[in-house]
């Protein structure tokens, strides 16, 4: 049995096995870098004009079209199962209010085959 994917607060990248938060120097997100790059796992709404619980709430949709339409973040995310994911928002890892990366584990763990598995 895979375990869980989990998310831990963190501003220190080596502190856990992928950072999910935005790439401040280039202000690469999901919508604006590549897998693997920094910042691919960051929420595109975090620095918009909308409260922490509203910019996660636009967060699920936003990945679930990524993931349709682009393969390369699907295998790369679906290779996460596991993993501890860190983000440096001052909810992660709390139970309220959710942090992005709760949602990424959560679909990452419920949502995603991976490559070559059959469900």
């Amino acid at each position: 049995m895979t375990p869980q994917t989990t998310v831990v607060p963190t501003s220190d990248p080596h502190d856990v096995d992928i950072s999910v938060y935005r790439d401040e120097d280039t202000v690469g997100h999901l919508l604006t870098t590549e897998p693997r790059d920094p910042g691919w796992l960051g929420n595109p709404y975090a620095d918009l004009d909308v409260e922490h619980r509203q910019a996660v709430a636009m967060f699920p949709r936003t990945l679930f079209n990524e993931l349709e339409a682009r393969p390369a973040l699907r295998n790369h995310l679906g290779g996460l199962k596991g993993a501890r994911l860190g983000c440096d928002c001052p909810y992660a890892g709390e139970p309220e209010p959710l942090c992005h990366g709760d949602v990424l584990a959560a679909v990452i763990d419920r949502a995603l085959v991976p490559a070559g598995g059959d469900g």
